[in-house]
């Protein structure tokens, strides 16, 4: 299939949207220009502020709308709005054929494949502990996810509910995506979490030989000396 990912949010959303390209690509499907052309459309979701989530839900209308005059269109939705609505999104979008939330993206061609197959529509949501290191898009700058979560629950803010607790990847893990992405011709790697400071701090990330040349201790300094070697 023909696929295009409409996103909506923050820098982790774009990492997600690029993560899921790639893991499409991975499975045989190819990338569309533009989503006229596409027969997979999936629209990854933000749930920050109202505005965001309406904006989300009017496009998925849209979407969902055009599947009369074009028969066999997937319409999909992935992120935070998922997470927060479940149930009550698949009520609200009729029509829309899949639902994952942000913590079950590596299930996302899977589901693709129970709706093909006319089991759907497919609603997946969890907080799993995974981070996918695939990625799609070849520029001189990536982002790399680090922290997964968070635990601060501050009052105005929907992450802790959406992204579930703090999670932090163990350094080998982003030192190989690293690796990798270099050897693609990346010069620029921007770490992300959403409270990137408490990296390690509550999942040992680090083996217990690791030492580092310069002295430090905490695991944030010590991962972004190794990146940075």
């Amino acid at each position: 299939m023909r696929f295009f990912v409409r996103t909506y949010g923050c820098q982790m959303n774009e990492r997600d949207s690029d993560s899921v390209a790639a893991l499409l690509v991975k499975c045989g499907h190819e990338p569309a220009d533009d989503e006229g052309s596409a027969d997979l459309v999936l629209v990854n979701t933000c749930s920050v502020r109202g505005k965001a989530e309406e904006k989300a839900i009017g496009k998925l209308g849209l979407l969902t709308a055009t599947k009369r005059a074009r028969p066999g269109r997937v319409v999909g939705a992935f992120g935070c709005m998922v997470q927060r609505m479940g149930e009550d999104l698949l009520r609200k979008v009729r029509g829309l054929d899949l639902a994952v939330g942000p913590g079950n993206l590596d299930s996302l061609p899977r589901a693709l494949d129970s709706v093909r197959a006319g089991k759907g529509p497919v609603l997946l949501t969890g907080r799993a502990r995974s981070a996918i290191a695939d990625h799609l898009r070849t520029k001189p700058c990536a982002f790399v996810n680090i922290l997964l979560g968070c635990d601060r629950r501050c009052a105005y803010c929907i992450v802790p509910a959406v992204r579930g607790p703090e999670w932090s990847r163990p350094a080998s893990e982003i030192l190989a995506e690293t690796r990798s992405l270099a050897g693609r011709g990346v010069r620029e790697i921007t770490l992300l979490g959403q409270s990137v400071m408490s990296y390690g701090r509550k999942n040992a990330v680090w083996s217990a030989n690791h030492t580092s040349p310069l002295g430090f201790e905490e695991p944030l300094p010590c991962l972004l000396e190794t990146v940075a070697a």
